[in-house]
């Protein structure tokens, strides 16, 4: 009685599992409204060794990806509003994006700051 139990519930399962596997209905993306950086308002500020990322652009994430000499690899973060704490003196490039749900954007703007 029992093996025939825990065979019903093990198809009930299979059938839920089944069941909640439908695909999901994704919209289709428009190139012609990738987000534009020319309007775009990006700012830098730093103090100590933390490093405040601030941006403005409608309906848009900035996408910050920073480069030095000092980095073994680039750093990528996202958000319009965030800070991050480097350990390492030195000049430090950023390039600044914008993504919304139709993509990346093709222009960007690039900046420079130094920690002390």
């Amino acid at each position: 009685m029992k093996k025939l139990i825990i065979y019903f519930l093990g198809i009930v399962l299979i059938g839920f599992c089944v069941s909640s596997c439908t695909p999901e209905v994704i919209e289709s993306v428009d190139q012609s409204k990738l987000p534009q950086v020319s309007g775009m308002k990006a700012e830098i500020s730093v103090l100590g060794k933390v490093v405040t990322f601030h941006s403005e652009i409608d309906g848009c994430v900035s996408v910050w990806t920073v480069s030095s000499s000092v980095l073994k690899k680039n750093g990528v973060y996202t958000g319009n509003d965030l800070q991050v704490k480097f350990k390492d003196a030195g000049t430090y490039s950023v390039e600044i994006k914008a993504y919304n749900r139709n993509g990346l954007s093709d222009g960007s703007i690039i900046k420079e700051f130094v920690l002390q």
